[in-house]
């Protein structure tokens, strides 16, 4: 399926001006989101912390650090325990996640690549 530029730049100025939960959200709304139809990898997150919200840039703070680090899905979703910096004990007590998964995760992504790009 050929990708339409249009049809994505539609739906991303759509979702930058959606204000469902202004109300609730103390910094006001501002989804923060980066998309290229050109794109192997889907990285979807969730309550970005303050330094991305004042910058817009997805993943601009320790988090995207980790995640980057890790630069890997699998052909179609893995949920991955999120990069922050609370998470740390959790990768501390389960030091298989680095040494099994993210390696599985970095060459699943490389393969992506490859082929979306042949």
């Amino acid at each position: 399926m050929k990708a339409d530029p249009e049809a994505l730049r539609r739906l991303l100025v759509e979702v930058r001006s959606c204000r469902l939960c202004e109300e609730q959200l103390p910094l006001g709304p501002r989804p923060v989101l980066r998309a290229d139809e050109r794109a192997s990898v889907l990285i979807v997150g969730q309550a970005p912390g303050t330094r991305v919200h004042a910058t817009g840039l997805p993943w601009n703070d320790p988090s995207g650090d980790r995640l980057r680090a890790w630069e890997s899905y699998l052909p179609e979703f893995l949920p991955l325990p999120h990069p922050s910096p609370r998470n740390t004990r959790w990768l501390q007590v389960n030091p298989w996640f680095e040494r099994e998964v993210v390696p599985e995760l970095r060459f699943r992504a490389a393969e992506a690549q490859r082929i979306r790009l042949q």
